[in-house]
């Protein structure tokens, strides 16, 4: 199998490593080391060519070219819990057209392998706040998927319960 050799600067670069350190503590500090052999193994894996690194609250993402020619993201995180539920969320909503593709994963790995949406807007820079008609559309639509009760997703409680906590963690770290 083919080697990548990815530049670790462009792979992780220190804001983002600062960004998962904090969300997951002193722990994610050799995740990250390992990261560039990471997404090498996923290029090599997948036939991924890499354009731009953008960093998430949980993960670390890059808009790719698979070697087919379809335009993709490729999705790392340092926990595997957290890959496994968002893989079990898309398969939930795959019959649904607002949520993106999953077209692989490595749990294991916590990668994801995703469709890219063009243009790929996200809500943060979009100008203005969206129509409340169309977010009670996309919730309405996810929500009443018919394998939405089947897989291990998180309740609200679960979810609500997970953020407060995280938000106290930050608070004591900082």
């Amino acid at each position: 199998q083919a080697q990548w050799v990815l530049d670790a600067g462009f792979v992780l670069d220190d804001q983002a490593r600062r960004r998962l350190t904090d969300r997951f503590g002193a722990a994610a500090g050799p995740w990250c080391d390992e990261l560039p052999a990471l997404a090498g193994r996923c290029c090599a894996r997948w036939g991924l060519d890499l354009d731009t690194a953008i960093s998430g609250g949980t993960s670390r993402l890059f808009t790719a070219w698979q070697r087919t020619g379809r335009r993709v993201v490729l999705k790392l995180t340092p926990d595997p819990a957290i890959a496994a539920g968002e893989a079990g969320a898309l398969r939930a909503w795959a019959p649904n057209p607002q949520a993106v593709d999953l077209l692989d994963a490595d749990l294991d790995a916590g990668a994801l392998l995703l469709e890219q949406l063009i243009p790929g807007t996200k809500l943060r820079d979009r100008p203005g706040p969206l129509p409340l008609a169309n977010v009670a559309a996309v919730l309405t639509t996810l929500r009443e998927s018919p394998a939405i009760n089947a897989g291990p997703l998180p309740t609200l409680t679960d979810r609500i319960t997970f953020i407060f906590g995280l938000v106290t963690q930050r608070r004591t770290n900082s």
